[in-house]
């Protein structure tokens, strides 16, 4: 999905090996100065323990997305926020929820930031956002 097409997509199936009992992290975001940096060293060490040889750059990209993510539900959406993050082979998936209902939306630079989706579509092997009957995920899935 790109920027441009903002369609609502379905969430991937969240089962990662054959059991279906992926490695699964699961975080209640809270709005205050260190949770952007609390669950980015969280991400670093679920794939770092879980994946040891993941490529130094991919684990950076996943800090990157995921920062992006959570700071745009942060700010654009509202409480309750919700952090997943699976493994599935070699990709991890991302989810982010929130409870607002409304699609996130690119917004074309402005001055408090603006390109945090257009991010997303650049480094996520593939993402998109499902709607909840308590609002949404926006999800990113990228390789390790």
């Amino acid at each position: 999905m790109s920027v441009d097409e903002f369609q609502r997509s379905r969430l991937p199936a969240r089962d990662a090996s054959p059991d279906g009992a992926g490695p699964r992290l699961d975080v209640v975001l809270e709005q205050n100065p260190t949770t952007l940096r609390r669950i980015r060293d969280q991400a670093t060490a679920f794939v770092s323990g879980h994946r040891p040889h993941a490529d130094p750059d991919a684990v950076a990209d996943v800090r990157l997305v995921l920062d992006e993510m959570a700071s745009n539900a942060m700010r654009h959406a509202r409480p309750p926020y919700g952090l997943a993050l699976s493994l599935r082979g070699d990709r991890l998936l991302i989810e982010v929820s929130d409870s607002l209902p409304e699609p996130a939306r690119y917004r074309e630079g402005y001055e408090g930031g603006g390109r945090g989706l257009a991010l997303i579509d650049a480094i996520a092997a593939r993402w998109g956002q499902t709607p909840r009957e308590d609002g949404k995920t926006v999800w990113a899935e990228l390789a390790l």
